[in-house]
């Protein structure tokens, strides 16, 4: 004879398999397999309340990080620990390398910050030192980021649109029309400062080569101190253009030398008026609206920014 306890067990049994019985032939629980998981990835994510993460093109295991350098109005740091804030959409360029998830702000890298300016250069972009005149502020409206590219339009009507392979980048400016178009490169401006720093622009092959001598991973904290204001490293890069130059221009701190062709100086590894107003770049200028620009960066000489595999010659 069965108990009270067997009934209610039998029931119990029957009553799951009438359900498992009553499911259609052929349905299944399990989720739809995901056939491009690259279009479910959001570089935007952590780029807001200290996530130290960057939205700009970088591959898987890429050497090349292109994303913005967004400013706070200080020109000796940056609004987010690796160059980017959410919350603070000015930018003063699109620097080629970063670290996430550094932890300290500035944390690391932020190299060659690259910037297109619409309007006359009439001062030294290092003597800008609250970054009021050679940066510019953009909607997120504007701004779009997905894996391997990046692309923004500024409101000062110059978009930018990058996209990189794991050594080397293409970037396509598109300035308004009638406006002054210009590239200011901004080469001892990385993150934490610079050492020294170099830019040689060649006007007959329409290319920009140089340097920066960095480092100092942490460097303002107190945690790191003196003792990491420091070189770590010097990245060689080298760029190409697909139209000639109608003007050229360096500067070394506070001194505009418009028509030159080559500068050299650091910023050092302090901060705020200690360092502001110090450094070097140069620039160039096109008559066109339309340019397009390829990029290769080594961190051993500039002709490995050329020639090695991912380099700019790979992109055709």
């Amino acid at each position: 004879m069965f108990s009270p306890r067997s009934w209610l067990a039998a029931a119990l049994i029957g009553a799951v398999l009438s359900t498992a019985i009553a499911v259609p032939a052929g349905a299944t629980s399990s989720p739809a397999k995901v056939t491009d998981p690259v279009r479910h990835v959001d570089p935007l994510i952590g780029s807001a309340n200290g996530g130290n993460t960057y939205p700009g093109a970088v591959l898987p295991f890429g050497m090349i990080s292109w994303s913005p350098t967004n400013t706070a109005g200080d020109q000796t740091n940056a609004a987010g620990a690796n160059g980017y804030s959410y919350n603070t959409p000015r930018v003063r360029g699109f620097a080629l390398t970063h670290v996430n998830g550094a932890g300290c702000h500035p944390g690391a890298a932020g190299d060659v910050p690259i910037m297109p300016f619409a309007g006359p250069i009439t001062s030294s972009p290092t003597a800008d030192t609250t970054d009021a005149i050679y940066a510019s502020t953009f909607s997120h409206d504007n701004e779009s980021a997905r894996p391997g590219r990046y692309t923004v339009t500024l409101d000062s009507g110059v978009k930018t649109d990058l996209a990189v392979t794991t050594r080397a980048g293409m970037g396509e400016f598109t300035f308004p029309k009638g406006s002054p178009a210009s590239l200011l490169f901004r080469v001892s401006n990385s993150h934490n400062g610079s050492e020294n720093a170099e830019i040689t622009i060649d006007p007959a092959t329409r290319a920009v080569t140089g340097s920066v001598l960095t480092g100092a991973f942490c460097g303002r904290r107190a945690n790191g101190g003196v003792n990491n204001r420091k070189s770590y490293y010097r990245l060689h890069f080298a760029a190409s253009f697909d139209r000639a130059f109608s003007g050229t221009g360096t500067w070394v701190n506070g001194d505009l030398r418009p028509g030159t062709t080559t500068a050299a100086g650091g910023e050092g590894y302090a901060t705020g008026a200690d360092r502001a107003g110090r450094g070097s770049g140069g620039y160039v200028t096109f008559a066109d609206a339309d340019v397009r620009m390829k990029i290769g960066i080594s961190y051993t000489s500039v002709l490995n920014s050329l020639w090695f595999p991912g380099g700019i010659r790979q992109l055709g």
